[in-house]
C-alpha cells in the first residue's frame, strides 16, 4: 500500500466514540452510498479549578526594593489602585459552569475645610468601590479534534459604592495601610455618587481553537455576548484570548517545566459606558504529591473606563498598567 493511501485510510478510520450511518441513492445515475460519523462526547468527572489574585498600580518588586517620595511603600492610591478577584470553574467536556467576583478601587485624594489631612494626619480619600459578581454556564454545541463551539449564558451583579465603608477593596486596602506603616494612612470621606445596584443578563457564543506545534500547545478563544442590563440599556461583549503552553505539566520537572503564556483583550459597551482591559501574563506551574496542580502568575493589565479617565487625574502614573499576583489550583 502506498503511502498516499496509508494516509487516507488513517483519515477515514472511525474513532472509537463514533457511531456509523451509510445514505443511499436511489437511481441507476446516483451516487453510490456514503458513510458519514456521528460523534457524541461523553461526560466525566468535573475539573474543578480555583483562581485567586491581587492586582496593584505598583509593580510589587518595585515596591520590595524602594519606597516612593511620600511615604508610601505601595503607591499614591490615586486612580484605580487596587484590584482583588476570585472565581470557582467545574468543567466537564459537555458544560462549563463559573462564579467569579471582582473588587476594583478607584481612589482621590480631597479636602475637607480646605485641609487634606485630618487632625491626626490621615490624608483624606474618597474611594470608589465596584464589585462584580458573575454567574456564568457554557454547553458545547460542537466538538472536533481542534475546535468546539459552546453556547454561553452571564447573570452579573453589580454594586457600586463610594461611601466611606465599603465591602471589599476599600476595607482591605484600610486593614493593609494600618499594618504596613510607616505607608499612608487615610480617613475614608463618603463621595457623591453613594451606592447604586446593576444586574444584567447576557447570552452568545464561544469558540475555541487549538493546535500542537512541537512541544508548544496553542489556543485560541473568543466570545461574543449580548444581553440587557436593569436600567435598561443594551449590553454588549466581546472577548479574545490567545494561550501558548510548552510541556505537559504532569511531566514537568526542573530541567524541563512548564510554563504559558496568556494575552487578551475584553471589550464591553453599555450605551456611554465603555470598559476594556488589555493584558498579559506569565504562570509556571507542577502537579503535587496529592494529585493538585498549582499554577502561580504574574501580569499586566491595562483598564479604560470612565472611572479610569476620572479617579487618574492627579495621580503620578495617569492611567497606569495594573500588576498582577496570582495563584491557580486544579483540585482532582
Amino acid at each position: 500500500m502506498s503511502i498516499a493511501n496509508q494516509k487516507l485510510e488513517t483519515l477515514l478510520k472511525k474513532p472509537a466514540n463514533c457511531s456509523t450511518a451509510t445514505t443511499s441513492h436511489k437511481g441507476a445515475n446516483e451516487a453510490p452510498p456514503t458513510e458519514a460519523f456521528f460523534c457524541t462526547i461523553s461526560d466525566e468527572k468535573p475539573r474543578e479549578t480555583l483562581e485567586l489574585r491581587h492586582e496593584n498600580d505598583l509593580n510589587p518588586f518595585e515596591a520590595i526594593m524602594a519606597k516612593t517620595g511620600n511615604g508610601n511603600i505601595w503607591s499614591d492610591d490615586v486612580g484605580r489602585t487596587a484590584g482583588f478577584f476570585g472565581r470557582y470553574d467545574k468543567e466537564t467536556s459537555l458544560t462549563h459552569k463559573y462564579v467569579q467576583l471582582r473588587s476594583d478601587g478607584f481612589g482621590k485624594q480631597v479636602t475637607r475645610n480646605g485641609q487634606s489631612q485630618d487632625s491626626s494626619g490621615k490624608y483624606y480619600l474618597q474611594f470608589l468601590e465596584i464589585n462584580q459578581l458573575t454567574l456564568g454556564q457554557q454547553e458545547k454545541i460542537s466538538q472536533t479534534k481542534n475546535t468546539s463551539t459552546s453556547r454561553d449564558l452571564e447573570a452579573e451583579l453589580e454594586v457600586r459604592t463610594d461611601k466611606s465603608k465599603g465591602y471589599i477593596a476599600q476595607p482591605i486596602q484600610e486593614a493593609w495601610h494600618k499594618g504596613t506603616e510607616p505607608s499612608l494612612q487615610y480617613h475614608y470621606v463618603d463621595g457623591d455618587e453613594g451606592e447604586s445596584i446593576r444586574m444584567s443578563v447576557k447570552a452568545g457564543m464561544t469558540k475555541i481553537i487549538k493546535a500542537d506545534l512541537g512541544d508548544f500547545k496553542c489556543s485560541g478563544t473568543g466570545t461574543a455576548l449580548v444581553g440587557i442590563d436593569s436600567n435598561g440599556r443594551a449590553v454588549v461583549e466581546n472577548r479574545i484570548k490567545t494561550e501558548v503552553e510548552k510541556g505537559d505539566i504532569n511531566g514537568s520537572n526542573l530541567l524541563n517545566p512548564w510554563w504559558a503564556i496568556s494575552l487578551w483583550r475584553n471589550d464591553r459597551y453599555a450605551n456611554q459606558d465603555f470598559r476594556s482591559e488589555t493584558g498579559v501574563k506569565f504562570s509556571t506551574g507542577w502537579k503535587t504529591s496529592s494529585g493538585l496542580i498549582v499554577k502561580p502568575y504574574y501580569g499586566m493589565v491595562r483598564y479604560r473606563s470612565v472611572d479610569d479617565r476620572v479617579y487618574s487625574l492627579g495621580s503620578r502614573g495617569g492611567e497606569e498598567p495594573m500588576h498582577m499576583i496570582g495563584l491557580i489550583i486544579q483540585f482532582k
